[in-house]
């Protein structure tokens, strides 16, 4: 038998041997990857639950997006609230988007509510598995954001009730007012804006915290905070 011939065959088998095995690791790795990732998944989904105790009794995560009469600056908001979204640490059931038409002396056709749904729905274009979407198109203030908001029902139930835990997304501080009047009202409410390109995130503070803060992000509407806990103060904010 030729030796240079078996050799070079046995160098042949050894390459064939050496690159099936190779692959056969590759296709582990991708496979333990894969199963990695849908456990964390799965672990995200079972630590947002233990992080929310009122999860199956009735209480929801809403999103209230606060609107503006600029275009450039609804488009900061929704992309903001957009990245909330997609963060995926809090399964939302439902979005408000508030903000009426005409509103700051704006022409009729400029409609905040309408055009933030078109650009919620540009940013999903498949669509937003689970959530409901709802235009409130009436408000013409902050202290409208916050009235005409809590007033919206379906059904004959509020859409924002007492328990549920709300986020309030700008890009201005006046989020954490309307925050802190849905805290009044018995929602578990968090304010979520951004200010000098940094990220506020959390529950409002007491209206003592805020103004001893020297932040200049960290501020409240004061007046707003203070009274919207009176029973009929929202009776008092007329339409735009």
């Amino acid at each position: 038998m030729n030796t240079a011939n078996t050799n070079s065959r046995f160098l042949l088998i050894r390459d064939r041997y050496l690159k099936k095995r190779a692959i056969l690791l590759f296709l582990i790795f991708v496979i333990s990857i894969a199963v990695s990732s849908c456990t964390n998944i799965n672990r995200t989904i079972v630590e947002n639950k233990v992080q929310n105790p009122t999860a199956g009794k009735g209480h929801i995560n809403i999103m209230l997006v606060l609107g503006s009469a600029d275009p450039a600056t609804r488009a900061i908001r929704i992309d903001l609230a957009c990245s909330l979204l997609k963060k995926g640490d809090i399964r939302f059931d439902r979005i408000i988007l508030s903000g009426g038409c005409g509103a700051h002396g704006t022409d009729d056709s400029n409609c905040e509510a309408t055009d933030m749904k078109r650009l919620l729905e540009a940013g999903f274009k498949d669509g937003i598995s689970g959530v409901e979407v709802y235009k409130e198109e009436s408000s013409g203030s902050t202290i409208q954001n916050y009235c005409f908001s809590r007033k919206m029902q379906k059904d004959g139930k509020s859409l924002i009730e007492k328990g549920d835990t709300l986020y309030v997304v700008s890009s201005h501080y006046h989020a954490l007012s309307v925050a802190a009047c849905f805290n009044n009202n018995g929602v578990n409410a968090h304010y979520y804006y951004t200010c000098s390109g940094n990220l506020y995130d959390g529950s409002p503070p007491s209206l003592e915290t805020i103004a001893a803060s020297s932040d200049p992000c960290f501020k409240d509407y004061a007046g707003i905070a203070q009274n919207c806990g009176s029973v009929d103060w929202c009776e008092h904010q007329s339409m735009p």
